[in-house]
């Protein structure tokens, strides 16, 4: 169930990010950057223990093998977006933090509660339903907010990042779908 209202909280925190970005653009980014290091700096110092609220999205929302390090996946989270929106030009920028939002989180949604199909690739658990959630979620998610073709790309690429990546998919997933959008833009 933690695992659950932890991707339901992912979903809400992108889709809140995506909505800034297309109003604000790319400022968000940098804001996003700040408020990753300050974050890093309150949960190191353990600050937050001081901070009710704080305190209490941790006790919410950690997964209980990250409860030494509270917080990384958040954290992570906002500096795959930041360096998403940062680095990349607008047209890009959105299938990155389409998969990150809607893809992931959708794949460890169906994959946690009807994954019967195992892959592994780099050790990570990941399933077949859990692959078809996340291109299915960023491509119907997605296209509230870009075309169908740019969101179900954004799902297939980060469906496959997602399984081979042999570190924080926060980081990798939009970086990565980005990078790839952009070259098939460039190159064709």
């Amino acid at each position: 169930m933690t695992e659950i209202r932890r991707q339901l909280f992912h979903m809400t925190n992108g889709t809140i990010i995506i909505l800034v970005y297309l109003h604000w653009g790319k400022i968000v980014g940098i804001v996003l950057a700040i408020l990753s290091l300050i974050s890093l700096i309150v949960l190191k110092s353990k600050l937050y223990e001081k901070i009710g609220l704080i305190k209490l999205i941790i006790d919410l929302f950690e997964r209980e093998e990250n409860l030494n390090n509270p917080g990384i996946g958040g954290i992570t989270f906002l500096i795959g977006m930041a360096l998403t929106i940062v680095i990349f030009p607008p047209y890009v920028t959105l299938g990155g933090l389409i998969a990150l939002t809607y893809g992931d989180a959708t794949s460890t949604i169906v994959g946690k509660t009807i994954g019967k199909f195992k892959i592994n690739l780099t050790g990570k658990k990941r399933t077949v339903e859990g692959c078809i959630g996340f291109i299915l979620g960023a491509t119907i998610i997605g296209s509230i907010f870009t075309s169908i073709k740019i969101s179900f790309l954004s799902g297939l690429i980060g469906c496959f990042i997602e399984l081979v990546s042999p570190i924080d998919d926060n980081l990798t997933i939009p970086t990565f779908t980005s990078l790839t959008l952009w070259l098939l833009y460039v190159l064709t």
